[in-house]
């Protein structure tokens, strides 16, 4: 049983380092029980990770287009800050898809029951993107999220998931398609 406990914690620290808001940095606690002989309890403590992109174009250009970035990828917003051009939702709470994507193109919450964990899990979901100006009239586009997910059927804590990227790029590429235009 001790190789198997050893493999559940090295498995759990990779999954620790998922990309969080940097708001999001208190440690995270994890209970792993050995069959039988004890329970072991590790912290962790998530490692902030946002993903940046430039657009060409000013930042007041890239804030009105924001909007509909967000939108057209099935993302609410219930945070807007334009003197801090900041944009995102901080609380959603969703299962298998993001507008009509399936939520494993933008997060991995592992693979337990056979198919990915993101696309039958219930999902809490974070997506904050800040805008920046950055030399030569361009914008800097900071996004961050934050996912954490849960089997349906069963009780329990959610597991942070990490992003794969994704999201943020499209983001980013419908930004760009739109100030384009």
């Amino acid at each position: 049983m001790r190789p198997l406990l050893a493999m559940m914690v090295v498995a759990l620290s990779a999954c620790a380092s998922a990309n969080t808001p940097p708001h999001i940095d208190a440690p995270e606690t994890v209970r792993i029980s050995g069959g039988g002989t004890g329970t072991m309890q590790m912290s962790t403590t998530p490692n902030a990770a946002p993903n940046v992109a430039t657009v060409a174009a000013p930042i007041d250009a890239v804030w009105r287009a924001m909007p509909l970035a967000f939108d057209s990828l099935g993302i609410l917003t219930n945070t807007v800050d334009p003197a801090a051009h900041v944009i995102g939702n901080t609380g959603m709470k969703i299962r298998r898809q993001l507008g009509k994507v399936p939520l494993s193109k933008y997060l991995d919450c592992g693979s337990t029951q056979g198919p990915p964990s993101a696309d039958t899990y219930e999902i809490q979901f974070s997506v904050i993107t800040q805008l920046t100006p950055a030399a030569g009239g361009a914008t800097t586009v900071t996004t961050t999220i934050d996912g954490r997910g849960r089997p349906v059927t069963m009780a329990g804590e959610y597991s942070r998931c990490s992003s794969k990227g994704t999201l943020e790029q499209a983001i980013a590429a419908v930004a760009r398609s739109r100030v384009a235009r």
